[in-house]
């Protein structure tokens, strides 16, 4: 049996010196912690048309035994890479390549 490591010495330092969050993408301490929180990337108004979509949706599919809907096609998404920041942010991911799975 593989045992786990955790950077539990790590993690419990960047928590209390909260290096682990910010405005930009820290892609060091997201390899080193495996976590990173880029405070304040969605703007409020897009936040709020997600909101609206999420509340207003008739194509979310309840994920069984799960608190947790999903919404079909891509309208979420869009609104989201809309937004310049998030854009360029999630570009650093997967080569760049990246969409919502259909229903």
């Amino acid at each position: 049996m593989t045992k786990l490591q955790m950077p539990v010495a790590e993690l419990s330092e960047a928590i209390s010196s909260n290096c682990f969050d910010g405005l930009e993408l820290d892609s060091n301490v997201l390899e080193s912690l495996g976590i990173f929180i880029v405070r304040h990337l969605i703007d409020t108004e897009i936040c709020s048309e997600l909101l609206s979509l999420f509340h207003n949706a008739t194509n979310m599919k309840v994920v069984e035994g799960h608190p947790t809907k999903v919404l079909a096609g891509d309208d979420g998404l869009e609104l989201v890479m809309s937004n310049p920041a998030a854009s360029e942010c999630f570009a650093r991911f997967f080569d760049g390549n990246y969409r919502c799975a259909a229903p």
